[in-house]
């Protein structure tokens, strides 16, 4: 997946930040894009909900590991994009301390009422006095109004043992964030060993925390953004050791790999930033602190988070993205060695879309994410994707398909034949110059084809592509498609449109039908004279 043409779909407000820091630091986009994902996570898991479909939510919260070299200026960007984080966090720590003082004086002054209130009881009780009822109703009063210990208003942590993280997690809605710009240290710990607290964070799972001494404690409605900043080599340590434990318990396939190519050696400067340029991070800082303050008011008031669900249209292109990526888990397709990965996928795609609306949307939160989001959400997943299949991928293992030609093909197609049929030669000579190579256009072709957008027919030696029905039934100038078929019957059926598409997407020699299954004619449906016979390659 390209980055770049991803980059061009993002919000105007993320492309701006992303560009200044690139123009400053000159670390990779791709880690400055992360670490800025990872600081809306924290805003929007606060505020928001999302629900793709009926019956299904997910929390916002994003968990990201971040493998870069030293001296691709990790802490530089870090220190950029995480400054209002950390004066709001510093706000809510002196007023907590503020809570906290008032609180010491109430418990003494409580306390010293108590006493005064037990010793009057014991002075009546030795006088034989039977007259308890009133100093009674006091003493009952009293217990009731024991001032109450502030909840700890810490957002932040970057290193701590899983006992104090299980603490600050106890209370009403907790929203907390783990950030490290050099995270050695804690993949070298204890922390992460219990993969199952992150897991059941992430999935918004209760838990339930039993201590020796004291009574249990429950965590609900927690939520935790993770992003941790580790140099490769370190990270490969860590793998060696807890790998096989921290896939198989599902951890790795709840985080966004990303192993971003480095700046080093291209890091050329050209002029100077003036204040006048900082404009865009101002504005970014002055949103950031905006949206933690409703989350703050949300939580103070009680109110529930909004659920974020998805437009008619989004909600069509997260079922096929689903199906697509559920057939390729399928044995012998190229995500079999990657279910854990592939079965996170569309969560994953899910929570970066609702992350992309809130700041997309961060004057007014709408409830409802549009397609056009929703489709950047799910690129941005295909290339995290793409990061860690590249991180743990065997030497037997499928590679992803680059859809870019096919990409191009079809909205070449889309936009400018409606449904018409052309020949390949003709695409070779006239369609974008991208795939007017042999090998470019026919993988294009293939991925097309193996999706189901086109049918393919040959004729001799001449072939000839048509937007399929199934997925065009409407084309770009809003007319039905001539190849969705009606009231077909007799002998002809539906043609067929399965195809073997790991034999294509493992670089096997493309693609074939599946066994035993034959095409059924579809005679008197097109034109046989012109087009020749329904072809698969």
């Amino acid at each position: 997946m390209n980055l770049d043409r991803i980059l061009k779909r993002l919000p105007l407000s993320i492309l701006a930040v992303m560009d200044l820091l690139h123009c400053i630091t000159k670390a990779p986009r791709l880690l400055i894009l992360t670490e800025l994902l990872s600081v809306v996570s924290i805003l929007a898991q606060q505020l928001v909900d999302i629900s793709p479909k009926k019956g299904m939510v997910f929390p916002t919260s994003l968990f990201f590991i971040v493998l870069a070299n030293s001296g691709e200026r990790k802490s530089t960007v870090d220190k950029y994009l995480m400054k209002a984080i950390y004066e709001f966090a510093k706000n809510m720590y002196e007023a907590y301390k503020r809570e906290y003082e008032e609180f010491k004086i109430g418990a003494e002054l409580w306390e010293i009422k108590k006493n005064a209130i037990i010793t009057a009881l014991r002075k009546m009780s030795a006088q034989g006095s039977t007259e308890f009822s009133e100093l009674d109703e006091k003493f009952k009063d009293h217990m009731r109004s024991k001032p109450m210990e502030p909840q700890s208003k810490r957002m932040l942590i970057n290193d701590v043992s899983t006992a104090a993280l299980k603490k600050m997690l106890i209370g009403h809605e907790v929203s907390l964030a783990l950030m490290s710009d050099e995270a050695g240290s804690i993949f070298n710990g204890d922390l992460l060993k219990d993969s199952a607290l992150f897991c059941s964070l992430w999935s918004n799972q209760p838990l339930i925390i039993d201590r020796v001494n004291n009574a249990s404690s429950k965590i609900e409605g927690a939520r935790l953004t993770m992003s941790l900043m580790i140099q490769p080599e370190l990270f490969n340590a860590f793998n060696e050791r807890n790998g096989e434990t921290m896939r198989s318990s599902g951890f790795f396939s709840r985080v966004f790999f990303c192993q971003p190519e480095s700046e080093i050696g291209k890091r050329y400067e050209y002029g100077l930033v003036t204040q006048h340029n900082m404009m865009p991070l101002d504005d970014f800082y002055a949103t950031v602190h905006r949206l933690l303050a409703l989350g703050e008011e949300r939580v103070t008031r009680g109110d529930k988070r909004d659920v974020l669900t998805l437009s008619p249209d989004a909600e069509w292109l997260w079922l096929e993205k689903y199906n697509q990526i559920e057939a390729a888990m399928a044995k012998g397709q190229w995500l079999e060695e990657y279910t854990e990965f592939g079965s996170k996928f569309m969560e994953q795609a899910t929570r970066l879309a609702a992350v992309l609306h809130v700041i997309s949307h961060a004057q007014k939160i709408e409830p409802v994410v549009e397609k056009e989001t929703m489709k950047t959400a799910i690129q941005l997943t295909e290339l995290y994707f793409e990061h860690a299949m590249n991180l743990f991928k065997s030497s037997a293992s499928f590679t992803l398909p680059d859809r870019r030609g096919a990409e191009v093909l079809l909205k070449w197609l889309y936009d400018n034949f409606n449904g018409m049929p052309i020949k390949k030669s003709t695409i070779r000579r006239c369609g974008p110059y991208s795939i007017r190579n042999q090998k470019g256009l026919a993988e294009a072709i293939n991925i097309l084809l193996a999706e189901e957008h086109i049918i393919c027919f040959k004729k001799k030696q001449s072939i000839s592509v048509i937007l399929s029905y199934r997925k065009h039934p409407f084309l770009s100038n809003g007319l039905e498609n001539p190849m969705v078929f009606k009231d077909i019957s007799g002998p002809y059926g539906e043609p067929y449109y399965g195809s073997n598409i790991s034999r294509f997407y493992s670089g096997r020699g493309g693609i074939n039908l599946q066994n035993n299954t034959t095409v059924p004619s579809i005679e008197g449906l097109i034109d046989h004279d012109e087009l020749g016979e329904q072809f698969y390659f």
